[in-house]
């Protein structure tokens, strides 16, 4: 059924659309992934946690939010269980039925690739624009996959 623009519905699409935080769209969605990505690259490990630990945390953080358990963050109906999980967990090869860890499964495999690339580079004396578009590339592919865009 086509929605019209003097349907009720359609407003309150177009209200939820217009809301910071909205995780329909993909410029939060590549947003949070960066910031993740960011943080667990750059986060600090000094106060005697381990890298993976604070990166797990982080994800299972996060995951709850693109599983519409965060209500700064309004979304549509793809972000939540059986939905996006599943999604991830098949592209990802995750093997769970916890949703959480099926998201944040797919958070940690993106960390994976970044730390490749950059483990790539450490004994190269390469400029940032020599490898900051595979880095880009590796975020904007994790960006279309969390909005189940097939890449």
């Amino acid at each position: 059924m086509k929605m019209q623009a003097n349907d009720p519905n359609f407003s309150k699409l177009f209200e939820k659309t217009s809301q910071s935080g909205w995780l329909g769209d993909a410029k939060l969605v590549g947003s949070l992934l960066r910031v993740f990505a960011h943080n667990a690259l750059d986060g600090d490990d000094a106060a005697g946690g381990s890298f993976s630990a604070r990166i797990d945390k982080e994800a299972r953080d996060l995951a709850k939010i693109f599983l519409g358990q965060d209500s700064n963050y309004p979304a549509p109906a793809w972000f939540g269980p059986g939905q996006v999980d599943k999604w991830l967990a098949d592209k990802c090869g995750i093997q769970s039925n916890d949703p959480v860890e099926c998201v944040a499964g797919a958070l940690l495999a993106m960390i994976g690739e970044l730390l490749e690339l950059a483990s790539s580079l450490e004994n190269e004396n390469s400029l940032p624009e020599q490898w900051q578009w595979q880095a880009n590339a590796i975020l904007d592919s994790y960006t279309h996959l969390f909005l189940g865009i097939p890449t």
